[in-house]
């Protein structure tokens, strides 16, 4: 699964799909009045503004007050009894397995992987 995510990740888009990106985005800002600069440079993850990066207090408390919660949630959650039928986790099993196949070779038939 770490494989495939690896993959995934390293994957780039080709140089159309970029072209493609770009006209969306130039047509969504004349759209909404937006600056197409800034926009790409948003999307390529620059930091538009230095404000955005300083945490107010209520950032903090809101994030204490989370991590609260979920500390004394989880502190009180049990367990609980389930049984479980093999027959069906195999059964549920071969069918995701049959349709995780089913999807690789669609995929594989569509795209080639590349």
């Amino acid at each position: 699964m770490i494989a495939g995510v690896a993959l995934i990740g390293s994957g780039a888009a080709s140089g159309k799909e970029e072209t493609s990106q770009e006209e969306a985005v130039l047509r969504e800002c004349n759209r909404y009045e937006l600056d197409y600069r800034q926009t790409l440079r948003s999307l390529d993850g620059e930091e538009l503004d230095k404000r955005i990066t300083e945490h107010r207090w209520w950032d903090y408390l809101i994030m204490t007050t989370a991590i609260t919660f979920f500390v004394w949630f989880a502190t009180s959650a049990t367990v609980p009894p389930i049984n479980l039928n093999l027959l069906w986790i195999g059964i549920l099993g071969v069918a995701l397995l049959a349709l995780l196949t089913a999807g690789v070779i669609r995929l594989w038939r569509t795209t080639g992987f590349s």
